[in-house]
């Protein structure tokens, strides 16, 4: 899934390394702390994709809905049009243009997209990843995280995390893979613990789709 970061972060943590502003282990909680708190998510994003072997960046736009626990939707508007949703049970991807639905197990599908599985609300920062400061140094307004998973992950070295030094909502996800290949996601316009229908989190393939079990 090329595409596919989400999205969106801890364990040992490092070494306390302080910036100007908070050591990283508050940081690390106030994150933990603004997550646990969040229970839906609607916010658009602004994605760019950069494939190393052909040195080539794909640019994209959507929006993203997570419904905590275990449901997510990811939409990109066109040109390049397509679907991510996961609920409990079944994880779906659909492109409209290919006329085809791909659907697996949720459970087999957060096996190898640990982002996905933090954002949905089923992953835990301090279970999950180890965390430091970013080699960078810190913006004015904002902290950076290095996470680096714990357990091996096929397609995951290591995320960027950008949140905000105020509300500690994520800004940025930078996702690198082991073959130098980097997908950056940017958050804008977030609106947090609204209501969102658990329909909106189950996909119904229209006539004429094929239909691919993994």
């Amino acid at each position: 899934m090329k595409y596919l970061l989400f999205l969106c972060m801890l364990s040992v943590i490092s070494p306390l390394k302080s910036w100007a502003g908070l050591p990283l282990e508050q940081v690390v909680d106030k994150i933990q702390q603004k997550y646990n708190a969040t229970k839906t998510l609607e916010t658009d994003f602004v994605q760019s994709a950069y494939n190393k072997s052909i040195n080539q960046t794909q640019q994209a736009k959507g929006k993203m809905y997570v419904k905590k626990p275990g449901m997510m939707r990811w939409d990109y508007n066109p040109p390049d049009e397509q679907s991510f949703i996961v609920n409990d049970k079944t994880f779906w991807w659909y492109t409209p243009k290919t006329k085809q639905v791909t659907v697996k197990k949720t459970e087999k599908a957060f096996e190898s997209h640990l982002p996905l599985a933090f954002i949905s609300g089923i992953g835990q920062l301090s279970k999950d990843f180890n965390v430091a400061f970013a080699e960078a140094e810190q913006g004015q307004g904002t902290y950076e995280l290095e996470l680096i998973p714990k357990k091996p992950q096929v397609n995951l070295q290591k995320m960027l995390l950008l949140v905000d030094d105020a509300q500690f909502d994520i800004r940025r996800v930078v996702l690198y893979d082991f073959y130098g290949n980097t997908t950056k996601i940017e958050f804008l316009n977030h609106k947090k613990n609204q209501m969102l229908k658990d329909e909106l989190f189950v996909f119904e393939a229209p006539f004429g789709v094929q239909v691919v079990e993994q």
